[in-house]
């Protein structure tokens, strides 16, 4: 794994056979069949790749859905040796305690806490859950 700041935003990069373990650890597939994680960027959007095009997407990590990702055009080899380390971040990320998705503060404040990888995986998991299990009408706060 490589992470660090990348410009103004946070960017963690999987590497080799971590890049399959945590589309495992995610259930990538159940969310995003097609794609494979390649990292997070500013925490609350994952880097996939679509399997079939090759074309890079953002999407959120919550809702974790196809038709929240977005185009993203970047070379993440390019970007690796440039990402600069900030202590304060490593092996975290951010998470907010009531989604934003939810009606969270998305604000700096109590709302948000820095969690290890292993507890963002339950987070992510526990919350796409709790989504998949509102009525068909609820939909994401923007």
């Amino acid at each position: 794994m490589k992470e660090g700041w990348y410009g103004d935003e946070y960017r963690i990069l999987f590497e080799g056979k971590e890049i399959e373990a945590r589309g495992l650890d995610y259930n990538l597939a159940n969310y995003l069949p097609g794609h494979t994680l390649l990292g997070l960027v500013a925490w609350d959007n994952f880097i996939v790749r679509e399997d079939k095009t090759g074309r890079l997407y953002k999407v959120l990590t919550l809702p974790m859905r196809p038709q929240y990702r977005e185009p993203w055009d970047a070379d993440l080899e390019a970007m690796k040796p440039h990402l600069e380390r900030d202590a304060r971040y490593t092996r975290k990320i951010k998470w907010y305690v009531d989604p934003v998705v939810f009606g969270g503060d998305p604000e700096p404040g109590e709302n948000m806490i820095w969690i290890p990888h292993k507890e963002h995986v339950e987070a992510v998991l526990y919350w796409n859950n709790i989504f998949d299990n509102m009525a068909p009408s609820a939909t994401p706060k923007k």
